[in-house]
């Protein structure tokens, strides 16, 4: 059951994902440009998969410095989030 839970997770980010690329390559969405602290966006990003981490015996840590970006903060959060919980998962 618990293997079947993950597969349909990543089915559902698999076909979000592909539907945000849609909306973009089609012009009915675009990114909302904005100028952001990537360390700040990072630390919030990681702090939810602390714990996902620790119960595979990983250890989770940001370690980050001001660092001021221009991006989409939404897209940004979302492909770190997908990174994080990959590198968690794998």
């Amino acid at each position: 059951v618990q293997r079947l839970s993950h597969c349909i997770d990543g089915m559902s980010e698999v076909v979000d994902g592909l539907l945000e690329m849609a909306r973009l390559d089609s012009g009915q969405w675009a990114p909302q440009w904005t100028i952001f602290d990537a360390g700040a966006a990072i630390q919030e990003c990681c702090k939810p998969y602390e714990a996902a981490a620790k119960s595979k015996g990983l250890s989770l840590s940001t370690d980050t410095a001001v660092a001021y970006v221009r991006s989409d903060r939404s897209l940004f959060m979302r492909v770190l989030s997908n990174l994080v919980a990959n590198a968690i998962r794998y």
